[in-house]
């Protein structure tokens, strides 16, 4: 069986040596046999339809039925997550083509945003042959014209004749070449694929196609020739006065994160917190908050040692606070039947790479309910940092 990594949905995957959770957006998918074709097995995750998976992998929206049938499904509105499904794809050869071809093609975008322009679709006849737009793109920069010809696939007199009509036949590679001279053309000065280091808490790890500077301002304008950095991040970048210039195109979807940020003082704001995580509300007393169906009594620092021995004997979990909150925090849900842990939240784009475009590092606490996982931080760097989080699917307390 072979192993193929594909962008499914958001989830936290623990290193096994750091304590780093990483937002990856990537799973397994094995492929097989069946029945003459090619088929994939496809991990469900929270939130997907049967309709938005087939949708995801790039699949025909025609083989749904196919799909229930398949898998056996009596009600097509009701999968849940952790569920397997065989996904039909066809052969197996056609269906890589096409996500080889598809990575490729990623470029065109730039062209129009460089002030190109991509014809993908009529025709052009030759005495030798046809050149379909949609298979070889026809593209106009600075007055020439070009056909990407992306897996080799015009014959010499095809590409004798166009060159005799000043039409040139470039790969993939050569175009990119003509997109670079263009940037240079452009902005001037450049820097090529280098990286930014940005944050101070909460460091952004961040790596540029192309660097250049606003004449006019100063500020650091980094364009790239793919649409990988999410709206979210754009506008973090921006708060650091970077301009990102990038292909319009559409952007990966997901279930958006809840935010909470707490008020008050200390106590409040555990106990606000306590009630988010095991929807228990506490009760105010003179010398510290009582959680009873939890047998957790979260205590000021002078407490009577006289109650506190009465508590315990009670059944109570005492907790003494120190004026630490995380830590408070942490001796606090110890006491209770809930996982936390320290940890350096990482976010990666592209999603389900190692982090080949960004990485933004977050350190917090991860706390594990039944109903999900909230991430605590004191505060962020940023305030642009809350929303890129969010769009990730990260529950997020601010404290």
């Amino acid at each position: 069986m072979v192993r193929i990594s594909l962008l499914i949905f958001f989830l936290f995957t623990k290193l096994v040596f750091a304590q780093v959770y990483e937002i990856k957006i990537i799973k397994h998918i094995k492929e097989e046999k069946l029945s003459n074709q090619s088929v994939i097995i496809y991990k469900v995750k929270r939130g997907d339809t049967l309709s938005g998976i087939i949708s995801k992998l790039g699949l025909s929206p025609n083989i749904l039925d196919k799909v229930i049938k398949l898998n056996k499904i009596k009600n097509p509105n009701l999968i849940y997550a952790g569920q397997k499904l065989k996904l039909p794809i066809g052969k197996k050869g056609k269906f890589l083509d096409k996500r080889r071809r598809k990575i490729k093609e990623s470029i065109l975008p730039a062209v129009s945003m460089l002030g190109g322009k991509v014809e993908k679709k009529g025709s052009l006849f030759l005495k030798n042959g046809k050149v379909d737009f949609k298979k070889n793109p026809k593209i106009s920069i600075n007055g020439r014209e070009y056909i990407l010809d992306f897996d080799n696939g015009l014959n010499k007199e095809i590409k004798d004749e166009l060159s005799s009509l000043g039409i040139k036949v470039i790969t993939s590679q050569e175009l990119k070449k003509l997109l670079e001279k263009l940037i240079e053309s452009n902005f001037g000065v450049i820097e090529k694929n280098g990286k930014l280091i940005l944050g101070i808490k909460d460091v952004l790890t961040y790596r540029y196609d192309y660097l250049s500077y606003d004449a006019t301002t100063g500020n650091r304008v980094i364009i790239n020739l793919k649409r990988d950095t999410p709206t979210e991040l754009v506008n973090l970048l921006k708060s650091y006065n970077i301009r990102v210039l990038q292909p319009e195109g559409k952007e990966l979807e997901g279930k958006e994160g809840k935010l909470k940020i707490l008020t008050g003082g200390g106590i409040e704001k555990i106990s606000e917190l306590l009630k988010i995580v095991t929807g228990e509300k506490g009760v105010f007393k003179e010398d510290g908050i009582e959680f009873a169906k939890n047998h957790l009594f979260i205590a000021f620092d002078f407490l009577d040692p006289e109650r506190k021995v009465k508590l315990e004997l009670n059944g109570y979990k005492v907790v003494i606070l120190t004026g630490n909150f995380l830590k408070d925090l942490e001796n606090i849900l110890s006491s209770i039947p809930i996982v936390n842990k320290r940890i350096n939240l990482m976010v990666v784009e592209p999603p389900g790479s190692n982090g080949e475009r960004s990485k933004l590092e977050v350190p917090g606490l991860l706390i594990s309910t039944e109903k999900g996982d909230w991430f605590v931080v004191d505060y962020v760097d940023k305030p642009e940092e809350i929303p890129y989080l969010r769009s990730k699917g990260v529950n997020l307390i601010v404290y």
